[in-house]
């Protein structure tokens, strides 16, 4: 019998943080948890230069719509989740 992770490899495991949707002061949404679960991923790395992300990048690997990831990082700076450097958000 194969354990639960056994076929992920060397994969990242992402942990994406859980949000109550319901609550209406809230304005994220599953989008916008992904994310900045994405963005808490890339802070963990050893390397400074690869703790942040260009949008593009982050569409391409969670493989989301960029004018959604757009969206989630706007609302993102917005409640200084986040902040962006240039054309990078960290």
């Amino acid at each position: 019998m194969k354990s639960k992770y056994q076929d992920m490899g060397d994969r990242g495991f992402l942990l994406v943080p859980v949000f109550d949707e319901r609550v209406k002061d809230h304005p994220l949404d599953s989008v916008g948890a992904l994310v900045y679960a994405y963005l808490l991923f890339l802070v963990r790395n050893k390397k400074p230069e690869r703790r942040s992300a260009s949008r593009t990048k982050i569409s391409l690997s969670l493989r989301l719509d960029k004018k959604a990831v757009d969206k989630a990082v706007g609302i993102l700076i917005q409640g200084g989740l986040v902040r962006e450097l240039g054309s990078r958000v960290e």
